[in-house]
């Protein structure tokens, strides 16, 4: 699976979830401050990815990411 192919689902994650249109979201939307994402969206979110992908997201991998692309970034780095 390529970059672009993880960025398009993480994109419609991300999307659904927030209630956004998949054109607005942005590699650089930070998912806190443009989204109000808390705690428990991320976890929500990471579990998706991770269902989605067949990846696995460790908790404290999660944690240190913000941005759309940073999840892009860090999904594509697990795929096999």
């Amino acid at each position: 699976m390529n970059k672009e192919t993880v960025r398009e689902q993480i994109v419609a994650k991300i999307a659904e979830q927030f209630k956004k249109d998949p054109a607005a979201v942005r590699d650089e939307d930070h998912l806190a401050k443009e989204y109000g994402a808390k705690s428990h969206d991320l976890i929500r979110l990471s579990a998706s990815i991770q269902a989605t992908l067949g990846i696995k997201i460790g908790y404290a991998q999660a944690r240190k990411v913000n941005t759309v692309s940073e999840w892009v970034d860090l999904a594509a780095s697990l795929i096999k």
